[in-house]
């Protein structure tokens, strides 16, 4: 019969063949599957899917023979092998997503047996053509391995059903420069469940296509020309994961600061820096700062000097080692005109230092003026500076009371204070304070 359907049952016929074929015998069958017959030949009928649950592939048959004196003999006949069809369950998927819906099985047998699913009671469709349906698997599981028993026997048949996972992401703008928008991505993506992902950042035509691990903070430098090219107003970060059946998508957004804001804003600061710094190397300041005869003066003039001429290179390259480097001389520059001693009676000198302080106090502050975000050890340089102008105004005001000549710092400051393009709150907050303490010199 077919060994691969259960629609019909298994047909044997048994014959006993005594060695004295004309005595009279009975004879009484017992079968290890728990039937009985009687008679020289029989026809038992065998369930195939009860041969199959309880692994029977050969048949035990123990025949007693009875003669008419009541001479018993008994023998255990062994019947070979009764073909069956083996377990076979395939899906043509191994992993898969909750959300796909009713599968059918790409193989199956023996037919008509069974299916059924410990994880997935209610996932399985059994009929002609059976079918696993990924919706009813219980959610609160997932990920899972889903395994399947035909006929009540395990088989090698397995699927791992995933759910789309919820990403967690982010992006913030580091700095920008005359070219370069820099933004730090992030992934606090939940692990614990799904195991450790692989993450395909997907940047269209803003920038090639980066893949990193959860773990993993980067921070990606985009072409303003790229951007301005493409139009691209807001950089778009696709990210999927890689061999991800449910097609698990997170996006997130950056908006394209306006480059023309920031343009305007470092076309503004170098001319201002050129401007300040050609006003101390004309030949007239030249000559005031020889005839007082200080070399104090003289070093400090020459010195800054020198680091003013490298500050619109600096500036305009966008270097920030560079740009931290210059703000450590203009800030070693300042400390040393706020402990110049003994110029209380030299005036000249005084106004000399004063024009000196006013130029790298705003140079400095200038230098971060169009930064989206201020470097930190920029920042904690620029507050030391303002923290000592604070702490040393009185005294300050007694060596230099010219400083805020005709309100001219003073309000430069506050134009600053107004359109410096990260406003960061601290720094606001100590150039108010520096406002008020220049309002305590004379004009």
């Amino acid at each position: 019969q077919d060994d691969t359907s259960l629609q019909k049952n298994l047909i044997v016929s048994f014959t006993a063949n005594p060695n004295s074929p004309t005595e009279d015998f009975t004879y009484e069958w017992k079968f290890n599957n728990g039937q009985t017959a009687s008679g020289k030949q029989v026809e038992i009928t065998f369930d195939k899917l009860a041969l199959i649950k309880n692994k029977l592939k050969e048949i035990a048959v123990e025949l007693t023979v009875t003669n008419e004196t009541c001479t018993k003999k008994s023998d255990v006949y062994v019947v070979p092998y009764i073909p069956f069809a083996e377990p076979i369950l395939e899906l043509p998927e191994s992993k898969v997503c909750n959300e796909k819906g009713e599968i059918p099985f790409s193989k199956y047998s023996p037919k008509g047996a069974l299916i059924e699913s410990k994880e997935a009671p209610e996932a399985v469709r059994n009929g002609d053509q059976p079918t696993f349906d990924t919706r009813k698997v219980a959610k609160e599981i997932l990920p899972a391995t889903i395994t399947f028993t035909v006929a009540g026997l395990p088989t090698g048949c397995t699927v791992v059903v995933t759910k789309p996972v919820a990403l967690n992401l982010s992006s913030k703008i580091m700095d920008s420069t005359n070219q370069k928008l820099f933004v730090l991505y992030g992934n606090k993506t939940d692990e614990t469940i799904i195991g450790k992902q692989t993450y395909i950042w997907n940047f269209g035509l803003a920038h090639s296509e980066v893949t990193t691990d959860k773990t993993a903070e980067f921070t990606l430098d985009f072409d303003f020309e790229v951007l301005k090219k493409n139009k691209i107003e807001t950089i778009v970060a696709t990210v999927t994961l890689k061999d991800d059946p449910c097609n698990s998508k997170g996006i997130v957004n950056t908006d394209v600061p306006k480059n023309d804001a920031v343009n305007k804003c470092k076309v503004l600061v170098t001319e201002n820096i050129n401007t300040k710094i050609a006003a101390l190397r004309t030949p007239a300041m030249l000559k005031r700062v020889k005839a007082t005869a200080n070399a104090g003066l003289r070093n400090i003039y020459n010195n800054t000097i020198d680091t003013l001429i490298r500050v619109p290179d600096v500036f305009s390259s966008g270097d920030p080692v560079q740009k931290s480097a210059i703000i450590v001389s203009l800030s070693d520059l300042l400390n040393q005109i706020y402990n110049f001693n003994n110029i209380r009676n030299l005036p000249e000198i005084a106004r000399i230092l004063e024009a000196i302080l006013r130029v790298l106090l705003l140079i400095m502050l200038n230098l971060v003026r169009c930064d989206t975000k201020i470097n930190d050890k920029d920042l904690s340089i620029i507050l030391k500076n303002l923290e000592t102008f604070h702490g040393m105004a009185s005294l300050l005001r007694e060596r230099y009371p010219q400083l805020d000549l005709k309100n001219a710092l003073e309000n430069e400051v506050t134009d600053f204070t107004k359109n410096f393009l990260s406003q960061l709150a601290v720094l606001i907050n100590s150039l108010k304070t520096l406002i008020k303490d220049l309002g305590l010199f004379s004009t």
